[in-house]
């Protein structure tokens, strides 16, 4: 691959991080009580979809893999906001 490929993946990970910031700010307000685990869960997924990126033999898989990780990346960060709130 060289680095238009992999900025294409890249793409598709900043995609997945406004899809995930809109997911989860929805499962933040609807499962309130739930937003330590919500972002244990996508943490979770994040480690999971870090991990196959390098074993991913297709440039689609890896854009796949990325825009997982995106998204969870996104409900992780709507979900520190819910948190830091409550701190407060």
């Amino acid at each position: 691959m060289d680095y238009e490929d992999v900025s294409g993946a890249l793409v598709a990970k900043s995609s997945g991080f406004a899809v995930g910031a809109v997911i989860g700010g929805f499962l933040h307000e609807k499962f309130y009580r739930k937003s330590e685990l919500i972002i244990a869960l996508s943490l979770i997924l994040a480690s999971f979809a870090t991990v196959m990126i390098p074993f991913s033999p297709y440039l689609g898989l890896v854009a796949a893999m990325f825009a997982l990780s995106g998204i969870a990346e996104g409900i992780i960060n709507s979900g520190r906001v819910i948190l830091k709130q409550n701190s407060s």
